[in-house]
């Protein structure tokens, strides 16, 4: 997936600026490695499943179940899957940590979010608001991971096909890669780049 290969080469080059942060990124490394790999197993964008999986979810359940128990690898849709939501997991965590850390750089304690409103957006906000950010920052499709992850983790039946359906981005894979292009591009802007190359330019912690 070129498009990965060329944020591994930004990222690489972030690190190198702000080092403190290297626990962070490398979290962010491993979303973009778990994205590779569920592209190389076949992964089925969520979107695709219709009426006809309903009858295959339990049996492929069951056979994953099996691989485990016998120290074999599970079948490759079942291993994608697996990687597409740890990305996915990833990523929102990343989204989170470094946005933390630019309104530490920035000088200002995080506000709390308003009802309903998510913890990233009240953050990015307030670091658009503090720093005079024009043009603002762009999180579309790190707001569609976050809502993804939160019904992973909040909903009974998790991303259903209809919530695939409704992105502007229906397959999978591109949606978490443009995500972690805007968190990357969030980071690249003068404004931030700078002041997190100041605060965070020492070794990481153990």
């Amino acid at each position: 997936m070129s498009d990965l290969r060329d944020l591994l080469k930004r990222v690489k080059a972030l690190s190198s600026d702000f080092p403190k942060l290297t626990h962070t990124f490398n979290f962010m490394i491993g979303a973009v490695y778990s994205l590779r790999e569920a592209h190389g197993k076949g992964h089925r964008h969520r979107a695709t499943y219709d009426e006809t999986d309903r009858t295959q979810h339990l049996r492929r359940l069951h056979v994953a179940i099996d691989a485990v128990a016998a120290d074999a690898t599970p079948e490759p849709v079942w291993i994608a899957g697996f990687f597409y939501n740890t990305a996915i997991m990833r990523i929102d965590a990343c989204h989170e940590r470094f946005l933390k850390a630019m309104l530490e750089a920035a000088g200002v304690k995080q506000q709390k979010p308003k009802k309903g409103e998510a913890k990233t957006e009240a953050w990015a906000t307030q670091l658009e608001r503090t720093l005079g950010l024009d043009p603002p920052l762009a999180r579309q499709y790190l707001a569609l991971v976050r809502q993804e992850v939160n019904k992973l983790k909040h909903k009974l039946y998790g991303q259903e096909p209809s919530h695939a359906l409704a992105r502007p981005e229906q397959n999978d894979l591109v949606n978490a890669t443009a995500a972690i292009d805007e968190l990357v591009a969030l980071m690249e802007r003068p404004e931030i780049r700078s002041r997190l190359a100041k605060l965070f330019a020492e070794l990481p912690p153990p």
